[in-house]
């Protein structure tokens, strides 16, 4: 039996990973500011998701992780199961889900499974609109191996995910008793044209996409956060920021802190604010346990509107879901770390 890993070997710069086109949501577990909406209720972060195929297969995605420090790697596993008790031959389709779908810098070979990572949160309702990350050197030299110009079938084996090939080659099958599981391991990706720079994944949200030939589909969802060693000492109890008042809060009646809190005592199913003195280029990584907290909304309030000036408050919208205790960290890498200690009762 073979099984494909694909390993993306690249100098680490500490650089942030950009170029791709941004997300314009992120998942309550974290959030880097200013965001124009984020999901209600709260998404819980999983490393492993299936999503039913065609005639008795199902697609499986998972993560080695689902939070991960700059410069860590994520591994990503995808894998074709036949469920049935029996040969399963099934015909190939080319129906993809999503284009960019690859195993490695020579596409998904004679596989029907792929992968992609896109920077920011997603769905299946917008998905298709987003651009898979560069996981591979454009302007590299690869060795691909043989690929397959026409495979008609796939014939898996019962209960397992191990398949013979057909296709374009006599005697069939072309490729017997493959294992339908890939692994596709990263740090960063490449951007720039014509000339690629490759940069570690920027602290923040990802998106991985699992998809076959038969349509099916899988999300997943890993965090990327700046390590301890390269951000600021956290602000004691005893010390703040200078910062000034905040700026008026857009949710009326609702409890509201402020960056000269340290402890926050709240009720089950209470919602409260924090807000954070902020301009327009001032992008906090904001934290949170989303088991027992959610992120409902997040709004950048200026204190002079329509002006030069761009400083105010960004306002951070909880609810408490659960009881117990937890932390909100807000990070500003290199500069300022803030942690709010919360309780829930």
């Amino acid at each position: 039996m073979k099984k494909l890993i694909v390993i993306i070997m690249a100098l680490s710069l500490f650089v942030a990973c950009t170029g791709a086109n941004q997300a314009t949501t992120s998942p309550p577990s974290v959030n880097t500011s200013p965001t124009p909406t984020v999901p209600l209720g709260g998404i819980g972060l999983t490393s492993m998701i299936t999503s039913e195929s065609i005639n008795g297969l199902v697609l499986s995605l998972s993560l080695n992780s689902t939070s991960l420090q700059f410069d860590q790697e994520i591994e990503v596993t995808v894998d074709e199961q036949n469920t049935l008790s029996k040969i399963n031959n099934v015909l190939a389709a080319k129906k993809w889900p999503l284009q960019g779908l690859s195993l490695g810098p020579c596409g998904t070979l004679n596989y029907p499974v792929g992968v992609a990572i896109f920077e920011g949160y997603y769905t299946s309702a917008n998905i298709s609109t987003a651009i898979p990350l560069k996981l591979y050197d454009p302007n590299a030299l690869y060795h691909c191996p043989a690929i397959l110009s026409a495979i008609t079938a796939y014939e898996f084996q019962p209960s397992s995910d191990v398949a013979s090939i057909y296709g374009s080659c006599d005697p069939n099958p072309c490729d017997p008793d493959v294992k339908m599981n890939s692994e596709v391991e990263a740090k960063g990706c490449w951007t720039g044209s014509p000339k690629a720079t490759y940069n570690d994944f920027n602290p923040g949200v990802y998106t991985v996409v699992g998809g076959d030939e038969w349509g099916a589909l899988a999300i997943l969802y890993f965090v990327v956060s700046m390590p301890a060693s390269t951000l600021a000492p956290v602000f004691p109890p005893s010390t703040v920021r200078d910062v000034p008042s905040p700026a008026p809060v857009p949710w009326p009646d609702v409890k509201t802190y402020t960056e000269q809190t340290y402890e926050i005592n709240i009720s089950t199913g209470k919602e409260f604010a924090i807000g954070m003195f902020a301009t327009m280029d001032f992008n906090f990584i904001e934290s949170h346990d989303p088991g027992i907290i959610n992120l409902m909304d997040d709004k950048m309030v200026e204190y002079h509107p329509g002006t030069l000036n761009k400083f105010g408050t960004d306002w951070f919208l909880y609810k408490a879901t659960k009881a117990g205790s937890t932390e909100i960290i807000f990070q500003y890498p290199l500069e300022y770390t803030k942690i709010f200690k919360i309780s829930i009762h």
